[in-house]
């Protein structure tokens, strides 16, 4: 496999529209619609329901006693969460965000049960987000390991790129917006390192970014600058 795609293969957003697509359409319909606020903080007691995002973002993170973050996964339109615990029987220490006013449908174990028994079919789309979610921590714990800070920023950004759906062999723009601190977390260093690197990055032509809103000038370089095979 050629390594310039190797990350498009392991994001393949026919696959996620796939599988969006039945969420939003089939499963969604049968839960009940909830409303969430910026800020709210969402971390179940029990492990019965499932939450299908439909309009907004959300974050999933882990969060030390004092406060520092270690970002874990981003949610939009037709992703869900709460599935992993679902079918492990207990919730876990993952702690979800509401990054702006969102809404999502949540589905009771009553009703997934059913589904199941009634569409087979959605097994393979709750194993495709698990094993989805499964790559995108093995990139994160091999770019930690692996590569040095400013390739650890250079590979991050291919990775939003590509969880966005875009194309990491051609120019994009990242529109979500990430603040210097959210790269941080993600990456595993500090606010003022991001920004540094970020400044190092545009005066090499490898990206623009106007505030928080980035666009990839050349990914192919980036791709260069992680020195790893994936």
């Amino acid at each position: 496999m050629e390594n310039n795609n190797m990350r498009n293969v392991l994001f393949n957003e026919e696959l996620q529209q796939e599988m969006s697509q039945f969420y939003l359409e089939y499963l969604a319909p049968l839960g009940n619609r909830r409303v969430f606020k910026k800020g709210e903080i969402i971390h179940p007691t029990r492990a019965d329901e499932i939450y299908i995002v439909l309009s907004g973002y959300f974050k999933q993170v882990l969060i030390n006693r004092n406060g520092k973050e270690c970002s874990l996964f981003r949610l939009r339109r037709g992703t869900i969460f709460g599935e992993m615990d679902y079918f492990d029987g207990e919730p876990t220490i993952m702690i979800t965000k509401v990054l702006e006013n969102s809404e999502a449908s949540i589905v009771s174990r009553e009703i997934v049960e059913g589904a199941l028994q009634e569409t087979p079919i959605l097994y393979r789309h709750f194993i495709h987000s698990i094993t989805r979610k499964y790559r995108i921590l093995m990139l994160k714990s091999a770019r930690t390991i692996l590569l040095d800070v400013k390739a650890r920023i250079s590979d991050t950004l291919l990775e939003i790129t590509a969880q966005h759906g875009n194309d990491t062999r051609e120019p994009s723009t990242i529109e979500y917006v990430y603040t210097h601190q959210e790269l941080a977390d993600a990456v595993g260093c500090s606010r003022v390192t991001i920004t540094n690197v970020l400044k190092e990055l545009k005066a090499e032509g490898y990206i623009i970014y106007d505030g928080r809103c980035f666009r990839l000038l050349d990914p192919m370089g980036l791709r260069k600058l992680t020195d790893i095979y994936w």
